[in-house]
């Protein structure tokens, strides 16, 4: 048997030695496809998309390709030329890459009716920025374009040009292929939506994002990183983003008297209103549940170990210690967001998730903070409607917000705002961002090379 698998490798090796380059061209399918389409590994079927992609000033035009090949692919090159109108006008592409797969861990276990599953448990998500790629034989990899059309852009059709070359078994190749915008007279202003991605950048999280390297909070490197998570929310219409006053502000006591030092929490915050990622800030959470789901929720007080590090404990509201650090955190948050000319565009969790069994705990550290400071406006993803008026900003998850759907309309009515929300839930055939649901990827994510 090994002799049978040495002879037929020296075969194939052979075979591919004498091909010439259109006998190896032919062996590759390279074709632009529908970027509503998701592209697996295992696809082998995926009809050519030539239509010219029509846009509105301000919009992103976005662009997939595919090469799949019967030889393994190596040294791939991916370029696109700018898009060029007869008007002699222009315009250049921001993104290009090659698209990557990650394993799915576990199928959702609510699988909507227009789940798309992959045999081999690799779905399309992040679009690398890689100058060299590689390819499997028999396996299909996409590529991505994105070009951003200025709100200035002039009206027309314009025209570039891709080219994908490499080597198809040690031989060279090379595509080249036409591809078309139309530009009409109008023009996107930006959305008026109010988009939040929730984040983390605690240290665990950083690690991963890091290589598995340690980054140190609030150095060189932190402060990179966080710049490249602000930009990269910003290119998915991220305008609200939610930073935790407890992580990044801090305290100092002595003898029941508070101090805080607010340049870490000012320079978080600047980075992502220079990337263009800010309109409202979502003030992190003050409190949590105690316990288990049921149990009530109790707020959270700063303070420092016996090795000199902060961390946050748990005391309820009416508490000595938690009434006392509030009592004079609130009012200095408020009195430095003010100065900042930030108060408008703060809004302040509570708890997350408030639900019948212990809606009234909510209410009680919500009407506490609201005692302090009554202009502070209050945001929360909340399961129940017995908040007692103690929210300004109703976020209830998707299949709660069609449930209640009269409930929120007479909140809209009142003064209220309501938006919803996905996270683990809803399943099913609600809308979510799950990878078997993640059909269209007009809004792509791109992950330099080192992430």
């Amino acid at each position: 048997m090994k002799k049978f698998w040495i002879g037929t490798f020296m075969l194939v090796c052979w075979i591919t030695s004498h091909l010439n380059a259109q006998e190896v061209t032919d062996l590759i399918t390279f074709k632009q496809v529908d970027p509503f389409l998701k592209v697996l590994r295992e696809s082998n079927f995926f009809p050519e998309f030539t239509d010219t992609v029509e846009v509105a000033k301000g919009e992103n035009a976005t662009f997939q390709f595919a090469v799949r090949s019967g030889l393994p692919l190596k040294d791939l090159q991916f370029d696109v030329t700018a898009f060029r109108s007869g008007q002699g006008a222009s315009m250049n592409v921001s993104r290009k890459g090659f698209v990557n797969y990650v394993k799915e861990g576990r199928l959702t276990p609510e699988l909507a009716n227009d789940a798309i599953l992959s045999l081999s448990r690799y779905y399309p998500d992040p679009i690398c920025e890689e100058q060299n790629w590689s390819v499997e034989r028999d396996l299909t990899q996409p590529m991505w374009v994105t070009l951003p059309v200025p709100v200035d852009a002039k009206e027309g059709c314009y025209r570039a040009e891709v080219t994908l070359k490499g080597l198809a078994g040690n031989k060279p190749f090379s595509f080249t292929r036409e591809i078309y915008v139309k530009v009409y007279p109008v023009t996107i202003e930006k959305p008026s939506l109010w988009v939040t991605n929730w984040f983390t950048t605690a240290d665990d999280k950083m690690k991963v994002f890091n290589g598995g390297k340690d980054v140190e909070p609030y150095s060189v490197e932190y402060w990179k990183m966080v710049g490249e998570l602000a930009s990269k929310l910003h290119e998915c219409y991220t305008n609200v983003i939610l930073v935790s006053p407890l992580q990044h502000i801090e305290f100092s006591e002595k003898s029941g008297k508070y101090s805080f030092d607010y340049k870490n929490f000012d320079r978080f915050i600047d980075v992502f209103r220079q990337a263009g990622a800010l309109k409202m800030i979502e003030g992190g959470h003050i409190a949590a549940r105690a316990g288990n789901w049921d149990s009530n929720f109790e707020a959270y007080v700063p303070e420092v170990d016996k090795d000199g590090n902060k961390k946050l404990v748990q005391y309820p509201i009416n508490s000595e210690k938690a009434s006392n650090f509030y009592r004079q955190f609130l009012p200095s948050l408020m009195s430095h967001l003010q100065k900042r000319g930030l108060k408008d565009i703060y809004v302040q969790h509570i708890a997350d998730e408030p639900i019948e069994s212990n809606f009234k705990s909510y209410v009680e550290i919500a009407r506490f903070v609201k005692d302090i400071c009554p202009d502070l406006r209050i945001i929360e993803a909340c399961h129940t409607h017995n908040l007692e008026n103690t929210v300004d900003i109703w976020v209830p998850q998707l299949n709660f917000y069609k449930d209640g759907y009269s409930f929120y309309q007479e909140r809209q009515k009142a003064g209220d705002e309501v938006w919803f929300y996905t996270c683990l839930a809803p399943q099913g055939n609600f809308a979510n961002r799950f990878l078997e649901l993640y059909i269209f990827r007009s809004i792509p994510v791109h992950f330099p090379a080192a992430y």
